[in-house]
């Protein structure tokens, strides 16, 4: 039940609420966060004309911080209330709980609202979408990063696969499946990219259940390889990143 779901988000080892830097897997997580917050705005910056931003399950408020410190005005948007007084209290960023989005205040306010792997974990994801919509202005973008389950990594680890991430993970994702369920929203699928370091972190994550010396060393070698196959075929990425674009639901074809 969603109510319950909430203790499964509040260990430590769920880094993008707790922040710890303790372990191995910890540091990387960081390390990756660290230089993908560059990628990140500048896939941005070329769709905004008014440089205002949604972050939905903005988490700890990194994301946001760093479009904060390049201009952009920001909101965030999360659940969890230990993740949203970080944000508030280390960057000074508004962060609002889900009802802000879901009320319908937000109306034709934003040019871009991201989703970081945070589409897998909504109950309801159809809800979430049409708000998401109506809070962007006409042919606004909506960006959505989720792990790919017809990925390599995935089909070599099979049910041991970090990314299924029972039970936070409800819904899982291929190139085929998330347009199934966003563009009848009224969304069009402009781009997708690749997330080259999630392969190594997911099989890190994937690998750590067997606690062996050489895990780490295996893990490096099945995220090369999964990077190797997605570099012919992005759509066997381990994590896809999706460029969706606003546009009329009475028009959609």
């Amino acid at each position: 039940m969603e109510s319950n779901i909430g203790r499964y988000y509040e260990s430590n080892q769920y880094i993008s609420h707790s922040d710890t830097t303790k372990g191995v897997i910890a540091k990387t997580y960081h390390w990756i966060r660290t230089f993908m917050l560059t990628k990140k705005r500048m896939i941005i910056d070329p769709l905004c004309q008014i440089k205002k931003v949604i972050d939905i399950g903005s988490g700890t408020g990194y994301f946001l911080n760093e479009m904060k410190s390049h201009g952009f005005e920001v909101l965030g948007i999360e659940k969890n209330k230990s993740a949203r007084d970080f944000s508030i209290e280390h960057f000074k960023i508004d962060v609002r709980d889900p009802e802000t989005l879901l009320s319908g205040t937000l109306m034709n306010t934003f040019d871009v609202a991201t989703m970081w792997h945070v589409l897998e974990h909504i109950y309801d994801p159809k809800l979430y979408l049409t708000a998401i919509r109506n809070a962007l202005t006409q042919n606004g973008y909506l960006i959505i990063a989720v792990p790919n389950y017809q990925s390599y990594d995935a089909t070599h680890y099979k049910e041991h696969w970090a990314a299924y991430d029972v039970p936070r993970h409800l819904w899982h994702f291929d190139y085929k499946t998330i347009q199934q369920l966003v563009h009848p929203i009224g969304f069009k699928l402009m781009d997708i990219k690749r997330m080259p370091f999630d392969s190594y972190y997911v099989a890190m994550l994937s690998e750590s259940f067997n606690k062996k010396a050489w895990s780490i060393v295996k893990a490096l070698l099945i995220g090369f390889i999964s990077n190797l196959i997605s570099r012919f075929n992005p759509k066997k990425t381990s994590s896809i990143l999706y460029i969706f674009q606003k546009i009329n639901v009475t028009n959609n074809e």
